[in-house]
Parts: C-alpha cells; sequence; structure tokens
C-alpha cells in the first residue's frame, strides 16, 4: 500500500506541476497581416512583368494576328495593307534592336508572302512613299527587236508580188481566149491593187471600147491623164477615142497641151498633125509635117502631108517641092500616085 500511495503521490504531484505548467502558457504572437499582402502583391507584379516581356519579345504573335486579318479580307490590295502596318509601325515606341527582333520587318514579310497578288491601288501608292529597292531590268518587259519587223514586210512584199503576176496572167489568158467580159474583170481588180498601172490602164480602155462603153473607156483614160500627164502615150489614146467619137477637136486641143521632143515622139507629132488637117488647123498641121520630113526624111507620108498643106497655105513652090519628093520615093499606093500627080500638073500649069 505504500507504494501504490507512494505512487499515487507522485501522480498527483506531477499533474500539479503540469497544470502549472499549462497556466503559464502564452501563445506565440501572430505576424501582421500586411506583410502577407505585399508578398502577394510582389508575386503577382512579377508574374506581370515575365508575361509583358514574354510576349513583347516573341516575333510571332503579331503576326499571327494580322495574318487572320489579312484572310478575313483577301480582297485588299498590298499597297493598301502595307500602308496600314507602316502607320502602325510609326505609331509604336521605339525598340532597342539590339535586344528584341526587327517587329516591323517580320510584319512587312509576313503580309507579303500571306497578300493575294493584286496592283496597288493608284491612290494609295501616291500617299506610300517608294521604298528604296535596288531595280533590276527585266527581261520580259523589253520590246522585240526592230529588225525582225523587215523581214515580215518582205515576206509580205514578196507575196503582193506573187499575187500580182499571177493576175496579169490570167488577164493575159483571158485575152489571148477573147474572153473580154473576164479580162475587165481582171483588170479592174489589178487597178484596184496598182491604180497607177498605166498599161493596164489603156488595156482596159481598149477592151471597153471594143464593147462599146465608149463613155467608161473615155473617163477611165481622163483619170489615168490626170494622174500621169507626162505619159503621151496616155494622150495619144484619148486623142484616138476623141476622134472616134467625132470629137476631133477635143483632141486637138488634148494634143496641143503638149509639145513633145521632135527626135522622141514621131508618132505623136504625126497624130497632131493629121488631126489638125482634118481640123483645118493648116497652120499647126504645116509645123508638125515640116518637122517629120526633116526628122524621118525618107518616108513619102510626111512629104505629102506637107505638100497638101503648102498648098493650103498658098505656099505653091513649096508644094510643088513636097510633092515631087513624095513621088520620087514611090511608097504610096496607086491612087495617092495619081492623086500626087494631077495636083502637080495643076501646080506648074499656074504662073
Amino acid at each position: 500500500m505504500s507504494v501504490v500511495n507512494k505512487m499515487l503521490q507522485d501522480l498527483e504531484a506531477r499533474q500539479a506541476d503540469g497544470q502549472q505548467v499549462s497556466a503559464d502558457y502564452q501563445a506565440p504572437k501572430k505576424r501582421p497581416n500586411w506583410l502577407w499582402l505585399i508578398a502577394l502583391l510582389g508575386i503577382a507584379f512579377a508574374l506581370f512583368a515575365y508575361w509583358l516581356l514574354s510576349s513583347e519579345s516573341s516575333p510571332l504573335n503579331k503576326p499571327k494576328v494580322i495574318e487572320e486579318v489579312l484572310q478575313t479580307q483577301p480582297q485588299k490590295p498590298v499597297a493598301k495593307t502595307m500602308l496600314v502596318v507602316e502607320t502602325t509601325a510609326a505609331a509604336l515606341p521605339a525598340v532597342d534592336t539590339t535586344d528584341a527582333p526587327n517587329i516591323q520587318h517580320a510584319e512587312i514579310e509576313v503580309l507579303i508572302a500571306s497578300a493575294p497578288n493584286s496592283e496597288p491601288s493608284p491612290e494609295l501608292s501616291e500617299l506610300t512613299p517608294p521604298e528604296q529597292r535596288p531595280i533590276v531590268p527585266s527581261a520580259s518587259v523589253e520590246p522585240e527587236p526592230a529588225e525582225l519587223k523587215p523581214s515580215s514586210f518582205q515576206i509580205t512584199g514578196s507575196s503582193q508580188v506573187n499575187q500580182t503576176a499571177s493576175l496579169k496572167q490570167q488577164i493575159k489568158d483571158a485575152v489571148a481566149a477573147n474572153n473580154n467580159e473576164l479580162a475587165i474583170k481582171l483588170l479592174n481588180k489589178l487597178l484596184d491593187q496598182q491604180p497607177d498601172d498605166v498599161e493596164a490602164s489603156k488595156k482596159l480602155a481598149a477592151l471597153l471600147f471594143a464593147n462599146g462603153n465608149n463613155l467608161k473607156a473615155t473617163t477611165l483614160l481622163q483619170s489615168s491623164l490626170q494622174n500621169s500627164p507626162h505619159r503621151a502615150d496616155l494622150r495619144m489614146m484619148l486623142a484616138r477615142l476623141y476622134v472616134q467619137q467625132k470629137k476631133g477637136d477635143a483632141a486637138l486641143v488634148l494634143l496641143k497641151e503638149v509639145q513633145p521632143a521632135q527626135y522622141m515622139e514621131i508618132d505623136y507629132l504625126a497624130l497632131r498633125a493629121s488631126v489638125a488637117q482634118q481640123q483645118a488647123d493648116f497652120a499647126t498641121a504645116n509645123q508638125d509635117y515640116a518637122t517629120l520630113s526633116q526628122v524621118d526624111s525618107n518616108n513619102a507620108r510626111w512629104w505629102l502631108g506637107l505638100a497638101i498643106c503648102q498648098e493650103k497655105l498658098g505656099v505653091v513652090s513649096g508644094a510643088l517641092n513636097a510633092y515631087y519628093r513624095a513621088q520620087n520615093l514611090a511608097q504610096l499606093e496607086p491612087a495617092v500616085t495619081e492623086f500626087i500627080e494631077q495636083r502637080i500638073r495643076l501646080l506648074a500649069g499656074k504662073p
């Protein structure tokens, strides 16, 4: 019992000491709440600064946004989009290019790669300053060499010559076959291509006259003579046509408009002398026959014409001399020779 009592006493003594200790216990002092608030704000500010720096240093964020905008509006021209980018970049604050990538250059590259092909608007091109880029000549815009054009003209001219030669051969064949209608049609076609072809005009006028189209033949020769007034052959043909139409006066006027060289236009002088004699213009006829008898003195016709004109003008001695020269050449028909002999006898019997 004593042992048990002693143990109980010891236990009570320990409990008494525990109560005293618990009674003297003081809770530790709590830290102020504002310290925790400052710590949280500091952490939040650090996180925000880290996010801001990471968003500014990333070169892909802005181009992605711009690409989305371009995808929604693909019809806008490149120049207009570049103008917007340059304006936005100019409004941004200056960025140290040594630490961060060139944002403006990245934006422009993305825009050029993603924008559709289109020509710049004239209004925006006037507002946007031109980029200082080297001009590289392009071979695709160079004009074709000028040496290539003459070859095409040569080919065209050669083809035209071949067509003209073929057309003239067809005309020749038609005339040989007495197919006047076809020949007239082909000659008109040739004159459409070559209006200055005098020989074609003469052939066509002759065919028209042969077919009884005197008015068309006359009009054609008059038009050709206006274009080539120096052509004696055209003038002679038109004069003969006037004579056929009983228009000797018009023929003589036409022939007297030009004085040909006496050694080159014998036929012209002979025609004018004959027409002048028919129109009783013996002065003109006498002059032309005198020229012809000097140029071609062995032709009896010129001496006969000169003798008749001299007789009409009252020059008896000159007429007798011309009649004798014509008679001595013995080139004329018997009826004409007989006429000459009669005129000689008549003129020789005169005092």
